[in-house]
């Protein structure tokens, strides 16, 4: 009886530790409540506690990933195919969340497996989906664009038409990003044209809002216009905030580069008003960003710099935000882990306590036997006391064993918990690192100086000056935590370095640059050129007598950049990082690394462009 009521105790305990609230977030009661039925089968519990895994995706990961994996681990256990398929999936969209792309794509596929050999269609097409946004979030666009196709293929093979809207819109967004966009607006008004037939409102907005963006991208901004104008009216019509307050952001850039620039405004100030209610982060930064910039086009600076100085400050709060949701999830984690354990002793504590009770069960049916036979009832009862002695001494042997690897597990957790302290440390004090390492001192001193002149002697010139530094220093904020830009960006950056250099110097550098007009559609990591143009100068006697002579060219895929050797009499203190930016950057993007040598009177530094994606860690 003891025994009996120590099992239900650990039954009670097990259910305990698998608590239906993490970080305040509360698992729907009716599935807890049914996961928690005792008589509950098999296959039903799995499903309940896959349904679970669905529910928590998007607000609790950690805890979407624990149900995920106990329905993933519980139908291998009893053969349970479908299950096993489901529960992949479930684990592949949480590893996606987690960054693990790897993981995710092992999941993912394992769950295609199952469902081809089960012939479940519908289940194959998501599937099939499912990879190709794995594909697509890490940029490998072709292997998405094949999986996306096949996920179409499977779809209007099987009477599945109505669902094809969305694979439609997937490969429209695919041809965006490969800039094929023609492509993409073929794909958008398929995806548009069987949402309209079938009534779909969802992608019927969704469609037309992509045709609007394709459209402006292509410029051609009346039929951008046409098109968000449509999603608006039936955004209204069904009280959509979150997609209403983006459409009217997407014309307000429109009008912007129509140079409309009151309706521009009046239409990020709506988007600014329905995002109020939302409070959508991201959107609100780039509706500050694109008002700094209109107003500032417009020639009202005092407004301008009051919308960049809210994006600056809205910026760093998301950051900090971020942050602090980082260590949640990390924390979340490490309890998700530490419970596992717990439960992982539990239950070998549980499989000892069920071996004993199954000895006394034995011992009992034993003695009623016994009853009848009187001759064999001594051998049985000394058989039966050496197996029980022998059962108590694993028993006390394997206690010791559980609690030697319970001290393990809390030790590996306390030094685990210290070490991912000090990376959060180290992630810190890196970026605080990088944001002083963005901004020369001396430059902006230097800069500021020429400023203080030009507005008492050149006031026109001074308004020029800082357009030109706040375009910059907007650049460094945009693109410094980036991997590539193109080289129309970064020469955009080079234009407004150079020319505040040469309101310090004059034609005293001479910047002569020769790139083709495809420059578009090449990418080089942010400030390359800017970082190779500012060591020059640094390293370099400049006066009007000897001018330093900058060319950069393109040639064959790659970027030369030569400056004439004139050494300074007394050195600039160097200390290399410049160069070893550019080496490291390029490591991080590409195997082709740039070269920097001396020929004759020259200093050159041949940097690669890059056609490719990223290449994949």
């Amino acid at each position: 009886m003891m025994r009996l009521l120590k099992l239900q105790f650990t039954f009670f305990l097990l259910l305990l530790l698998s608590s239906v609230k993490v970080n305040g977030e509360t698992v729907p009661d009716s599935l807890t409540r049914v996961l928690s039925s005792i008589s509950l089968p098999d296959t039903s519990r799995i499903n309940t506690t896959i349904a679970l895994s669905k529910e928590l995706k998007d607000n609790n990961v950690p805890l979407a990933f624990k149900y995920a994996q106990e329905a993933y681990q519980s139908s291998i256990a009893i053969d349970y195919q479908d299950g096993v398929a489901q529960a992949a999936s479930m684990l592949g969209l949480c590893y996606l969340n987690f960054g693990d792309s790897r993981k995710a794509l092992s999941y993912y596929f394992k769950a295609l497996e199952i469902f081809i050999r089960l012939n479940n269609k519908r289940r194959i097409a998501y599937s099939y989906n499912n990879i190709g946004s794995v594909y697509s979030r890490v940029k490998n666009y072709e292997k998405a664009k094949f999986f996306y196709q096949k996920s179409l293929d499977v779809k209007l093979q099987n009477a599945m038409t109505k669902e094809a809207s969305s694979s439609y819109i997937n490969l429209g967004n695919i041809a965006m990003y490969q800039h094929n966009l023609d492509l993409c607006i073929h794909y958008y008004k398929q995806g548009l044209s069987n949402a309209l037939h079938y009534n779909d409102e969802q992608n019927i907005t969704i469609g037309m809002m992509n045709l609007g963006e394709a459209y402006f991208d292509k410029k051609e901004l009346t039929k951008a216009i046409n098109f968000y104008d449509k999603a608006l009216k039936r955004l209204k019509i069904k009280e959509n905030k979150v997609s209403e307050a983006q459409a009217y952001f997407a014309l307000g850039k429109i009008f912007d580069n129509l140079k409309q620039y009151s309706v521009s405004e009046e239409h990020f100030h709506h988007a600014l008003a329905l995002n109020s209610i939302n409070k959508n982060r991201q959107l609100e930064l780039n509706i500050y960003k694109y008002l700094s910039q209109m107003l500032e086009h417009k020639g009202d600076i005092e407004q301008a710099l009051l919308f960049n100085k809210k994006f600056i400050s809205l910026n760093d709060s998301v950051y900090n935000e971020e942050i602090a949701k980082n260590i949640n999830e990390m924390q979340s984690l490490f309890e998700l882990k530490e419970k596992e354990e717990q439960i992982k002793l539990l239950n070998k504590e549980n499989e000892l306590i069920l071996t004993n009770k199954g000895k006394d069960d034995l011992l009992r049916n034993f003695l009623l036997v016994g009853i009848l036979l009187t001759s064999i009832i001594t051998l049985l009862l000394f058989r039966s006391i050496s197996r029980k002695q022998k059962t108590n001494r694993l028993l006390n042997i394997k206690t010791k064993q559980i609690e030697w690897q319970r001290q393990e597990i809390e030790n590996k957790n306390y030094i685990l918990a210290e070490f991912n302290k000090e990376l959060l440390k180290e992630n810190v004090v890196a970026r605080y690192e990088t944001l002083k390492s963005k901004i020369d001192p001396h430059f902006l001193f230097n800069s500021l100086s020429t400023l203080s002149a030009l507005i008492i002697k050149e006031p026109k010139t001074a308004l020029e000056f800082v357009s030109k530094f706040s375009k910059l220093y907007r650049s460094i904020m945009e693109h410094g935590n980036g991997n590539l830009v193109t080289i129309s960006e970064e020469l955009q950056v080079l234009d407004n370095y150079v020319y505040l250099k040469k309101m310090r110097f004059g034609d005293a550098i001479q910047l002569t640059i020769n790139i083709p007009p495809h420059n578009n559609i090449e990418l080089i990591p942010p400030f390359a050129l800017q970082l190779l143009v500012e060591n020059a100068i640094k390293h370099n006697f400049i006066s009007e007598t000897k001018p330093l002579l900058i060319d950069i060219t393109y040639n064959n895929l790659t970027l030369q950049v030569i400056n004439n050797i004139q050494p300074r009499t007394i050195p600039a203190p160097s200390s290399g990082l410049g160069q070893q930016s550019i080496m490291e950057r390029y490591q991080f993007v590409s195997n082709i690394a740039p070269q920097f040598y001396t020929e004759g009177e020259n200093y050159i530094a041949i940097i690669p462009t890059l056609t490719l994606q990223p290449k994949l860690v």
